[in-house]
């Protein structure tokens, strides 16, 4: 991201990293930037819900999950998902993922 600051994958890579390290809130910050970098990369919005997901705040993660279904409508799975979280169900299920353009 030193190199490339405005490079999202640098920092989708970073928050991935940090998941790894189980520093989610520096996770949160890295895909957060990657969102703000690229708003219609599906991909790394359901990184930054799933690392609210780990993080524990689960209500917060629901409720992107409901902005992500309106902002890209055609990604199957959302509902199912929402279910899984808000029921408390371990998410080692498939998670959405957005189709290849």
């Amino acid at each position: 991201v030193a190199i490339a600051p405005y490079d999202e994958q640098g920092y989708s890579l970073l928050g991935n990293t940090y998941i790894v390290l189980k520093d989610y809130t520096s996770a949160l910050d890295a895909f957060a930037r990657a969102r703000g970098l690229n708003p219609n990369n599906a991909n790394t919005y359901l990184s930054y819900i799933g690392t609210l997901e780990l993080s524990g705040n689960r209500a917060k993660a629901v409720e992107e999950l409901e902005a992500f279904k309106k902002q890209f409508p055609k990604v199957a799975g959302v509902d199912e998902q929402i279910k899984r979280i808000q029921n408390g169900t371990s998410s080692n299920t498939v998670t959405p993922e957005a189709p290849a353009n």
